[in-house]
């Protein structure tokens, strides 16, 4: 009604057709709409606690996505490297303690229900080496050991099977390793809930030297049947297996130990000893002093794995120290004939890039097309200086057909000049490559080479011993106590400053626990990124802040799992049977999550999908193989994106190069797979091409093409030209300046 009097008195005024006496009720009425507004909203009362997760959750949903967006899209590839990492860690963390809270909850409805202390310990131990076990055979099934030497050395001769190998191993050696580290601090963290062990701080941090030794005599242990299964020439799935196997192991032993220690320093900070999910008993609030300590303690940690790290360091300098002198006197060996290759390739492409001009003028082409092709550039040269002769002989007063075939003979003889030119420049490269054979073909080049691989044997020989596997577990352990360290101080901060406005809603404050770490610890990664490519900081300073940043997104994967924790059980909290709620949440999340995982976010960082933003080998599966505008634009792409890869001007073209080899491969393999008709022309593709390279560089050119990529095949490239075990020179031969008629010219779409 106030609103209708407003309008009712407000209509003839602002159509300057009112009395002064309706401004003035007009004014009235305006007075009194505010003065109800701001009556209603004294009495308006706050949202519900649901309404505000709610909001909270719509909120925060919608900028974490946003954020994701943007980062992994930064300009800077080590930023969207950690940003893969970071996804990846958090979806595994969620998954791994979704199924096993799940498996642990059926545990004790079903088994440990009424049972005592010392049946928990028992039961919890077996539950651990339950999933101790599956990880071991997983990996070994996953690495192929069960299957015949014939099958196992199929797969190791095949990139494409390997990669799949290796995504496998990735994805459920992590998944199994989470779950195993997390029965591992539930059965570490029954022990420290016992009368014993839970009377002093002390005593409780008694529990972490007892699973550490614990998990070293399982980890000696599984070693053991390792070395005795693979011998002493292992192949590469049985190195594979092993180096899996030993990072999952890491990853078990990290999740106990930090889990134990960070129990152990609330207890003493805080004087509650926490229950084995880290729950504290409700309501209590910690003083900003306890906060600050716990922070402190984070910042210890950081400082214990960087003392680590430097240990390992110096116990590595020494060898990596000899590599490095090796690998410089071949440097300079090779320096002379780099600097040669370089000259001769530039004037090579310059040649090129000449004869395609000239190629392209106009009177070329008209000459080409009155001559016929198939005609060598000494050939045309002899026709065009008939062609002048004869019309100077036919005279006639004519002289256009005189000034046309003066203008052909001139441009002929450019591209003739041009072709010896090129030919030139080819024959150099070509020789300074022979010279560059010899000098890695002598003995002095042999010989440090030979230095080199015995020094990288030692080395990994050293990496694998037993006090280097043990430090790097203690720097995985430090770096889990530092994120634990810092989640459960940040936890406390946010339970201090929202105990008024979030009350005992734990979901909410979860959520704006995890959004504001994520927040701040993605612009701590940023500063961390920038520092470690500052060229200041050294070897050893870089390895620290990469671990820093690894560590950092373990604490961002704590942080959402927590969340995730309390969203399940707030949902199965309201249902009649809690666990079997919890159990169909387990499932449907695993079932969705797991597979996505596996095959678009784990693959973006085994296979360095986070360089270019894209999978190479998801190419086939949206790529129509008919439709050539799209296949060059997508090549095109390729080339524009592979650039930044190396900035340097030896790497850069063989990234380039090594890039498109393997996409070109890939979809060439689909094809002749799926669409007979595609493999057929893929086939008359390369015909045209090999014709093409044999009327231009020879007859015996397809020859030593193949036997330089049979030479250079699975060998490193070590300078600009080498690629992925071919040469970029005859790379190029895809798209040479044709000999002028040499009639196997291809189309775009087959370039």
């Amino acid at each position: 009604l106030k609103w209708f009097e407003f309008a009712i008195y407000s209509l003839p005024v602002v159509l300057g057709r009112g009395s002064p006496s309706m401004g003035r009720r007009w004014l009235l009425a305006s007075a009194a709409i505010v003065l109800a507004a701001a009556e209603e909203g004294e009495e308006e009362e706050p949202a519900s606690a649901v309404a505000v997760a709610i909001a909270a959750t719509l909120i925060g949903s919608v900028s974490v996505v946003m954020m994701l967006f943007y980062l992994v899209n930064w300009p800077d590839a080590d930023i969207r490297r950690y940003s893969y990492q970071v996804i990846s860690s958090t979806v595994s963390i969620f998954c791994a303690v979704l199924l096993f809270q799940t498996c642990n909850d059926m545990v004790e409805l079903y088994v440990l229900d009424g049972a005592g202390i010392e049946v928990k310990v028992v039961v919890n131990f077996l539950h651990q080496m339950m999933w101790y076990c599956m990880l071991q055979v997983a990996l070994a099934t996953l690495s192929c050991q069960f299957k015949k030497n014939e099958v196992k050395q199929e797969i190791m001769d095949s990139e494409e099977d390997m990669e799949v190998v290796e995504i496998n191993m990735k994805c459920w050696g992590v998944l199994l390793a989470h779950m195993t580290g997390f029965a591992a601090i539930n059965s570490w963290g029954t022990i420290q809930q016992t009368d014993y062990f839970r009377q002093t701080p002390a005593h409780c941090m008694l529990v972490v030297p007892l699973a550490l030794f614990a998990n070293l005599a399982l980890q000696r242990t599984t070693d053991t049947i390792r070395r005795i299964v693979s011998g002493e020439d292992a192949n590469k799935l049985e190195e594979m297996w092993d180096e899996e196997v030993e990072e999952a192991e890491n990853d078990v032993s990290g999740l106990a130990l930090s889990w134990l220690s960070s129990q152990s320093l609330r207890y003493y900070i805080g004087g509650t000893l926490a229950s084995t999910e880290g729950e504290e008993p409700e309501g209590l609030l910690h003083s900003t002093p306890e906060c600050v300590h716990l922070f402190m303690c984070g910042f210890g940690f950081i400082i214990c794995y960087t003392v680590v790290l430097i240990a390992m360091e110096r116990r590595l300098r020494p060898i990596k120290h000899k590599i490095e002198e090796e690998k410089a006197e071949q440097e300079e060996l090779l320096h002379h004939q780099l600097h040669r290759y370089e000259k001769a390739q530039k004037a090579t492409d310059e040649a090129r890039h000449r004869l395609r001009d000239i190629r392209q003028d106009a009177d070329m082409q008209s000459f080409i097309k009155e001559v016929g092709d198939g005609k060598s550039p000494e050939q045309l040269v002899e026709i065009a200086r008939r062609s002048v002769a004869e019309a100077q002989g036919a005279g006639g007063g004519n002289s256009a057909p005189l000034e046309r075939a003066q203008r052909y003979l001139d441009v002929v003889e450019l591209f003739a000049e041009a072709k010896r030119n090129f030919d030139a420049s080819r024959a150099e490269a070509l020789a300074v490559q022979k010279d560059w054979e010899k000098v890695r073909e002598s003995e002095r080049y042999e010989h440090s080479e030979k230095e080199v691989e015995e020094l990288e044997e030692e080395l990994e020989k050293h990496k694998g011993e037993l006090g280097h596997r043990f430090m790097d577990m203690l720097v995985t352990a430090f770096s889990m106590s530092m994120a634990w360290a810092m989640f459960f101080a940040s936890r406390w901060a946010v339970n201090n400053a929202g105990d008024a406005v979030f009350g005992t809603n734990q979901v909410l404050v979860a959520l704006i626990l995890a959004l504001s770490l994520s927040t701040v610890c993605f612009g701590l990664i940023w500063v961390l990124d920038k520092l470690a490519d500052a060229d200041w900081t050294g070897e050893v300073a870089d390895d620290a802040i990469k671990q820093v940043i690894s560590a950092i997104g373990i604490l961002i994967g704590f942080a959402w799992e927590q969340t995730f924790d309390a969203a399940v059980a707030a949902l199965s909290s309201r249902t009649s049977d809690p666990h079997m709620t919890k159990f169909i949440l387990a499932v449907f999340c695993v079932v969705l999550l797991v597979p996505a995982w596996k095959q678009y976010m784990l693959p973006m960082i085994v296979q360095e999908g986070w360089r270019f933003g894209f999978l190479y080998c998801h190419v086939p599966k949206v790529i129509d193989h008919h439709d050539d505008a799209q296949l060059n634009q997508f090549v095109a792409t390729l080339d524009q994106l592979s650039k930044p890869f190396a900035q340097d001007e030896y790497e850069g073209p063989k990234a380039r190069a090594g890039l498109l080899d393997t996409v070109t491969r890939k979809i060439s393999k689909d094809s002749s797979e799926k669409r007979a008709a595609e493999a057929l022309r893929i086939q008359n593709v390369k015909k045209k091409v090999e014709q093409r390279i044999q009327a231009f560089y020879g007859a015996d050119a397809m020859e030593k093409f193949e036997a330089a990529v049979m030479k250079k095949r699975g060998a490193e490239p070590k300078f600009a030209g080498e690629s992925a075990g071919l040469d970029v020179s005859y790379v190029k031969m895809l798209d040479p300046p044709q000999a002028v008629g040499d009639g196997h010219e291809l189309d775009q779409g087959d370039l």
